[in-house]
């Protein structure tokens, strides 16, 4: 390897950082119609992952439907693992591109309000910081009941410290940290059971297949 070709690192990212953030503020500033603006805000996050992500994830904007048939609100970001279906995983993301609330003890204080599954894991506002949240509490892998095994995890965990970035890298923070929790989230999740799902048509799948 030619080590006199060098590339600084900091100065890629941020590039990467300040074309993010001129492509938020340009939709913000010249879209008026409140939800045309949400929607090119939303995909403005969503086509900055697919194009930095590994393939193995896909994302988008969806409504997810469990094996009984029931809807979730339409969530603006999903991402799931291509290898599985999209009804594996809905990440708690925040994605925005500023931040009206200027003290970081004020962001704390929300995040320690919200319990069980209204809770979040990480978030990102392109020109104030990326933040995480580092939690206490252990899941039961041996808990059969995947329904009960998620409810004790999220009920359960506490708050053990709120970890915030440097407004310069808020990017490339919430990139690294998003792709270490998909790694560690869904990088071994079993594949869906999709006997659970056939179900709906009185269908058995034939698990020899």
């Amino acid at each position: 390897m030619n080590m006199s070709n060098k590339v600084n690192l900091k100065e890629l990212f941020n590039g990467l950082q300040n074309q993010m953030i001129a492509q938020l503020n340009t939709n913000r500033d010249f879209i008026n119609h409140p939800s045309s603006k949400g929607d090119s805000l939303e995909n403005t996050w969503i086509d900055w992952l697919r194009k930095y992500l590994p393939n193995r994830y896909c994302e988008d904007k969806a409504i997810i439907i469990d094996c009984t048939g029931q809807l979730s609100d339409q969530i603006d970001l999903v991402i799931y693992a291509q290898q599985y279906t999209p009804f594996v995983l809905t990440q708690n993301g925040v994605l925005t591109s500023t931040n009206e609330i200027k003290k970081v003890n004020t962001i704390e204080k929300h995040l320690k309000a919200l319990t069980g599954l209204k809770t979040i894991d990480m978030g990102c506002a392109a020109t104030y910081g990326s933040f995480y949240v580092d939690y206490e509490g252990q899941e039961k892998s041996d808990e059969k009941d995947l329904e009960k095994r998620i409810n004790d995890y999220y009920f359960s965990r506490k708050i053990k410290s709120v970890e915030f970035s440097n407004k310069d890298t808020s990017l490339v923070t919430y990139f690294f940290q998003l792709m270490r929790y998909l790694q560690q989230s869904i990088g071994t999740v079993a594949a869906i059971d999709l006997n659970e799902y056939s179900k709906a048509i009185n269908l058995s799948i034939d698990d020899e297949i």
